[in-house]
């Protein structure tokens, strides 16, 4: 009996050390995993437009110090019932049938319009999802613990766009992001009609720019028009955000100036003739996640191109934005000129506005042809009180 006891005794001692190490055993979470994943969404997921910025799509930040905090625990957007990342049931994890394509999720699978993920590379997220298997708040990793995600009341901007059709916006570019903008504006008016094709078949002013965010608040834009082959350089400051700050309204900064480089006997490209000066105050209030208001003090020196002596003009632009479905919005803007040059009447815009991915699409009605401030400031040639108006559209790039 001694001896079926000294025989057993050392299996019995390892199978309880052994039951016990089971009971003791931790997930260890790899800081290099976790920089691994960070590359891979930061390689295939935060292009502008997508999972990057502050309004991401599904409010899902994949950014590089954002992307745990948005996923550990949090309930899908699309499946609510599902957790992005389930600690308590990794394999459940919504994050991971999404990038496999798994039939029962909502939507497309992720990266949205790329190639999908290599294996090696779903299989670097799972082994950092497992690696969170069991692990309460209070033990993930301190740079986690030390993350905090903001309560946000708005899920969406006040406007998509960083013009409303004219008028700037408080809407910025985005840390080291670039913006390309290209507007047109019909020149025959829609009441022409059949022969100009209501105004489509008419020559169009065009405008082309490219901005860059050079932080969250503050990006630079140039831009050239067609009409009197104008350039304008612009600098833009949102230095008080409405939601980030908790305060009634938001407000930027916008500065910049004009060159008309259209050759003319009498005068030099760089004479004092040919300059602008541009100073805009806007201050936006936003209402909820479908409706904002905008208004904008507006100066800009010499607006009257054609006359020797120059002429200034002060106005005062306003518009809003109502959000009929998804992102689909109505804008409207009307811009009355307070004094100094004015054209046939004031500025005015309706129209339609549409965010997909990284791109902002606008399609309106209105007055006025010039494009960049100089021009589309002293308002338009065309007469509200006579149902004239002409088309536009505008195309917006984020990347």
């Amino acid at each position: 009996m001694n001896n079926l006891i000294n025989k057993a005794a050392p299996i019995f001692f390892v199978c309880v050390v052994f039951v016990f190490s089971l009971g003791l055993k931790r997930p260890v979470h790899s800081t290099d995993l976790t920089a691994q994943v960070s590359k891979i969404f930061s390689q295939n997921c935060i292009s502008a437009g997508c999972h990057s910025g502050r309004f991401p799509p599904l409010e899902l930040n994949l950014e590089a110090d954002k992307f745990q905090v948005s996923l550990l625990d949090v309930s899908s957007r699309q499946v609510p019932d599902l957790k992005l990342v389930d600690t308590i049931n990794p394999e459940k994890s919504y994050i991971l049938m999404k990038l496999r394509g798994d039939v029962t999720i909502t939507g497309k699978p992720m990266p949205y319009e790329r190639a999908p993920l290599s294996s090696g590379e779903i299989e670097a997220i799972e082994k950092w999802i497992l690696g969170f298997e069991g692990l309460e708040i209070s033990e993930q990793p301190e740079t986690l613990k030390a993350q905090t995600q903001q309560e946000r009341r708005f899920t969406k901007p006040a406007f998509w766009g960083t013009r409303l059709m004219n008028l700037p916006t408080d809407r910025s570019i985005g840390k080291k992001d670039f913006l390309f903008r290209i507007s047109h504006r019909f020149i025959p008016a829609a009441g022409k009609g059949y022969d100009f094709f209501y105004g489509f078949d008419g020559p169009a002013s065009i405008y082309f720019s490219l901005g860059y965010g050079i932080n969250d608040t503050l990006s630079i834009t140039l831009g050239r028009s067609n009409v009197l082959k104008e350039l304008e350089l612009s600098l833009k400051w949102v230095f008080l955000e409405q939601e980030k700050l908790s305060l009634p309204l938001s407000a930027f900064l916008y500065l910049g100036g004009g060159l008309t480089t259209l050759r003319q006997e009498d005068r030099s490209t760089f004479s004092s003739e040919n300059t602008q000066f541009i100073a805009q105050l806007g201050l936006t209030y936003q209402f909820s996640n479908s409706f904002s208001i905008l208004l904008v003090p507006s100066y800009v020196s010499n607006t009257n191109y054609e006359k020797p002596n120059t002429e200034d003009t002060l106005a005062l632009g306003l518009g809003g934005r109502l959000r009929l479905v998804d992102d689909l919005s109505l804008v409207a803007e009307w811009v009355p000129v307070l004094s100094g040059y004015q054209m046939n009447s004031s500025g005015w815009g309706l129209g339609l506005e549409w965010k997909i991915g990284g791109h902002v699409f606008q399609i309106f009605a209105l007055n006025s042809y010039g494009l960049p401030t100089a021009q589309y400031l002293p308002g338009g040639d065309l007469r509200f009180s006579e149902n004239d108006f002409r088309f536009g559209f505008s195309i917006f790039r984020w990347f």
